[in-house]
């Protein structure tokens, strides 16, 4: 009986052990199950996303400028999709053509974590936003705006793609001297950076002994040009040399055609027109000659591949000089960061004040160091009868920047 007894008490304890850790598995288990559920139900933390704010003018004077830009740039957002493994993510505010709104949208881009300011159209508009970027830290990117003041100055966070405006005013003067014109007369829109292009190529045309026979500075946004096209009819000058941007310029342009202007002067400027202006010049756009820093005629394969895509885009249309400036500047921009490896904005800039875009759409580019404005080839077009209803623009010259003066940075000067 008492073995009986001991077996019984030995079988009950093993028993009651056995249950004691099935428990503690199940507990276990219970416990692992729940803390799973819990981690799949916590929301997944999104990738934040690079954001470039775009601070153009899509309306007023310079809004066929800026609508190119747009269109340019969203592209090669399309293309590429993400940077530092970042999807990008683009913002457009709408300056109106007016510096002060563009200040305020920069703030406001400032303010919403923009990693990359992009802008503007007018030079008035970008050094406005050029003040901001300075003082935010936040990289600005100029496709468009020419003045020279903008990089006349170091600044750390800005960089210019695109040809300065004095470049462009020595290509005209490069023209009018190779033409042989007698005599010239001016229409100049009244900014400053107009102003003083008027007044720099005016040194070089009496130095070459070219005959000044007036000129008429006339307001942004002006409707009637009957007079001043009358005046310039009336100068006897062979070529009217035009400072004009934008809508105004195509108005000026259409208006001109209608009174056979053309037809014994030759109007030339820098970015009087490109196809997009062409287009809404129609037949008023032909024999007009215009400095350009891009046009999609250029041979090479990049600006094959980039034209095609860009026809598929948009409905066929050819890309502009706005839209090609664009879709460059914000690749090689957005390549340099990539290749950082960085979320570091000051190892951005270091990087890019040091780089080139040997096969850019618009041929070789290289960043000047000393002033972040591009080192590159500038063209010259004029409008002819295109192979439809609308004129076309065909390039007609090309300049480096040595060509046309432009020193090199100084040696051993803060060089990076």
């Amino acid at each position: 009986m008492l073995a009986e007894l001991i077996l019984v008490t030995k079988m009950a304890f093993l028993r009651r052990l056995f249950d004691c850790r099935i428990s503690r598995h199940v507990l276990s288990l219970g416990v692992l199950i729940l803390g799973i559920g819990t981690l799949l139900a916590l929301p997944v933390m999104a990738v934040e996303p690079f954001k470039i704010v775009g601070i153009v003018a899509l309306s007023g004077t310079y809004g066929i400028y800026g609508d190119d830009m747009r269109k340019g740039l969203d592209l090669a957002v399309a293309q590429r999709k993400t940077v530092l493994g970042r999807p990008i993510q683009v913002v457009w505010e709408d300056t109106q053509s007016k510096a002060d709104v563009a200040s305020q949208k920069a703030i406001k881009a400032a303010s919403s974590g923009a990693d990359l300011i992009f802008g503007s159209v007018a030079s008035s508009e970008t050094l406005a936003l050029e003040q901001i970027s300075e003082s935010r830290k936040i990289p600005l990117l100029i496709t468009q705006s020419s003045a020279d003041a903008i990089t006349a100055k170091p600044h750390r966070y800005v960089f210019r793609t695109r040809e300065k405006f004095s470049n462009e005013v020595l290509m005209v003067q490069h023209y009018i001297e190779k033409n042989k014109s007698a005599s010239v007369y001016a229409v100049v829109a009244d900014a400053s950076v107009f102003r003083d292009g008027w007044t720099e190529i005016q040194h070089g045309l009496v130095a070459d002994g070219v005959a000044l026979k007036g000129d008429d500075v006339v307001p942004f946004g002006a409707t009637d040009y009957s007079v001043v096209v009358g005046k310039a009819a009336a100068s006897g000058a062979n070529t009217l040399v035009l400072f004009l941007a934008g809508s105004d310029a195509v108005t000026f342009i259409k208006q001109a055609a209608a009174v056979r202007l053309m037809d014994h002067m030759r109007v030339v400027g820098p970015t009087i027109m490109d196809d997009s202006m062409a287009k809404a010049a129609g037949d008023a756009a032909l024999g007009v000659v215009s400095a350009v820093g891009y046009h999609h005629s250029i041979d090479n394969d990049a600006n094959r591949k980039f034209v095609s895509e860009y026809r598929k885009s948009y409905s066929g249309i050819a890309p502009s000089f706005g839209a090609g400036e664009a879709y460059e500047g914000i690749n090689w921009m957005l390549d340099v960061i990539e290749r950082t490896h960085s979320s570091d904005p000051a190892v951005w800039i270091s990087a890019m004040e040091k780089s080139a875009d040997p096969n850019s759409i618009e041929g070789a580019k290289r960043m000047r160091w000393c002033d972040h404005q591009a080192d590159r080839v500038s063209y010259m077009v004029e409008g002819v009868k295109g192979s439809g209803a609308q004129p076309e623009l065909k390039i007609i010259g090309a300049w480096t920047d040595g060509e046309l003066g432009q020193k090199p940075c100084p040696v051993g000067q803060g060089r990076p």
